[in-house]
């Protein structure tokens, strides 16, 4: 990911009406030292206009994943989620989730390429990587 002054993640729910309190909490966990800004949006308006952010996030729930896909690729998002599914599908780049009480990692290296999208060594010894 290229070097900016603070990292903009879109998280993505399915209307203005669903914006449950798990969205806002799931936005709020990315805050970091003012360093990560994270906004619950909806699926809709995040396809109306997805320009200013470097990271989608979404999960499972999510109406049109395939959607989401088009758009992180077509603006160079980095997407993730906390699916593995998706990840193994090619719907998402990244995946981060508990598995028996542990953190797991799951990239998808070809779904990386097409957002423009690389990772350090460090993180693929961590992760396991779909090619």
């Amino acid at each position: 990911m290229h070097k900016v002054e603070k990292i903009r993640v879109a998280v993505l729910h399915n209307s203005d009406d669903d914006e449950h309190e798990q969205i806002r909490r799931v936005a709020s966990e990315f805050d970091e030292d003012g360093k990560i800004e994270a906004n619950a949006v909806s699926l809709e308006a995040f396809q109306k206009d997805p320009a200013g952010y470097h990271v989608v996030y979404f999960d499972e729930n999510i109406a049109d994943s395939k959607a989401v896909r088009q758009i992180a690729t077509k603006q160079k998002l980095l997407s993730i989620t906390s699916s593995k599914d998706f990840v193994s599908n090619g719907t998402a780049t990244l995946a981060v989730f508990f598995d028996d009480g542990k953190v797991s990692i799951f990239i998808n290296d070809t779904s990386a390429k097409l957002e423009g999208k690389s990772f350090f060594g460090e993180i693929l010894a961590l992760a396991e990587v779909l090619y």
